[in-house]
Parts: structure tokens; C-alpha cells; sequence
């Protein structure tokens, strides 16, 4: 049994459970949050030996999505050779410290090699956690996309 307020009924009584709840008095549906996705965390795409990744703004880790994407990253950085990374951070608003962890490791990596690391797209909150972790003493940080590449590429 539930009781319906004094408010709504002027007094209050008792209500069948099995009857139907009136609309307004219906639970209201929270919006559930977003499943974790399987997957890349992350697009990657190789041009002339720089990596662009294009993180993606619905960006959620669950159970080794980190360990996948440090996976795909070393993979391209060992396997193909290449020297430069530009991170697209457009619309991300969040980044978990293991997907922290895997960027800061890819950059050391780049940086040890010589290479260079560029950011793109970040929005003031990513540039604050960038600085915050010292990430940002790692890269050059740019407007956006064209501007990197145009920067990386010549």
C-alpha cells in the first residue's frame, strides 16, 4: 500500500497498489546514464607518421578501455613508426585518469623520440585538467585541427 498526500487528495488515504497511479503521481523516469561502451575510446587515423586522435566526447572507460586504447597507441607509435601525435579533444568535457595516464605515457614516448605532440579543440575545463596534470608542458596547444596538422606537416 502507498498513501497518496493530504495535498492532492485534501485526505489522505489509502491506495491499491495494483491500481494505476495516476500521471502526476507517476515516478518520475531519471534519465539513465550512458552505458559503458565496448570499443576504441578513441579514433585513430595515420598520416605521414603523425597520429591524429580524434577522442571521442561521450568518452566512458569501462573494464580495460584504457588498457586498449595504451594498446592502439603503442601499437602505432612502435609498430608504424610514427613521430607526432595531435590530440583532438573536440567536445570531450571528461577524461578518466587512466585515459589520462595513457595519453601522458604516448606523449613521453613521442617526446623521447624527438617528436612533437599538438592539442586541438579543448575547451577550457580540458585545458585546466591538461595543466593541472602537467600534460600541457608536453604539447603545443592550437585552435584547431587544420591549424595542428598545418603546424605538424610542414
Amino acid at each position: 500500500m502507498w498513501f497518496m498526500p493530504a495535498s492532492v487528495t485534501n485526505r489522505p488515504e489509502a491506495i491499491d497498489e495494483a491500481a494505476p497511479r495516476p500521471e502526476f503521481l507517476a515516478p518520475a523516469s531519471a534519465p539513465t546514464p550512458p552505458a559503458l561502451r565496448p570499443g576504441p575510446c578513441f579514433r585513430t587515423r595515420l598520416v605521414e607518421r603523425t597520429i591524429i586522435v580524434r577522442l571521442d566526447p561521450e568518452l566512458h572507460l569501462g573494464d580495460g578501455a584504457a588498457e586498449e586504447a595504451r594498446k592502439e597507441m603503442m601499437s602505432l607509435l612502435r609498430d608504424q613508426g610514427a613521430v607526432r601525435i595531435l590530440l583532438n579533444f573536440g567536445g570531450v568535457r571528461y577524461l578518466s585518469s587512466e585515459m589520462l595516464g595513457v595519453l601522458s605515457h604516448s606523449c613521453r614516448e613521442v617526446l623521447d623520440r624527438g617528436g612533437h605532440v599538438l592539442a586541438c579543440g579543448l575547451d577550457p575545463l580540458m585545458r585546466d585538467v591538461l595543466h593541472l596534470t602537467g600534460l600541457v608542458q608536453s604539447l603545443e596547444i592550437c585552435s584547431d585541427e587544420a591549424e595542428a596538422l598545418g603546424l605538424l606537416l610542414h
